[in-house]
């Protein structure tokens, strides 16, 4: 998913939603967003941003990068997202 398609489907989303990366059935903070050259990392931590902190940070890059989660040091892409109880839940191949 690259940075333009997020932003516009999470348009009409609850900016306080938390955001979280999944990893084998486990729900992950969202915590660390580093812009590169070439595309968009997100790194878990402890306590996750709300989805308004996530477009402001991704909205700061060109909307055409991809974006990637790094998680057990394997950088996978996001293609989608689901809502659950927790929250936004990014989800990567």
């Amino acid at each position: 998913m690259i940075i333009s398609d997020f932003l516009v489907l999470t348009t009409d989303l609850s900016p306080k939603l938390n955001v979280f990366l999944q990893s084998h059935g486990e729900l992950l903070p969202t915590g660390v967003i580093r812009v590169l050259d070439e595309q968009v990392i997100l790194l878990p931590l402890a306590k996750p941003f709300t989805l308004e902190k996530v477009r402001q940070n991704l909205g700061k890059a060109p909307h055409s990068l991809p974006i990637y989660a790094l998680l057990n040091e394997e950088k996978r892409l996001i293609f989608g997202f689901k809502l659950t109880s927790q929250g936004l839940v990014l989800a990567s191949n």
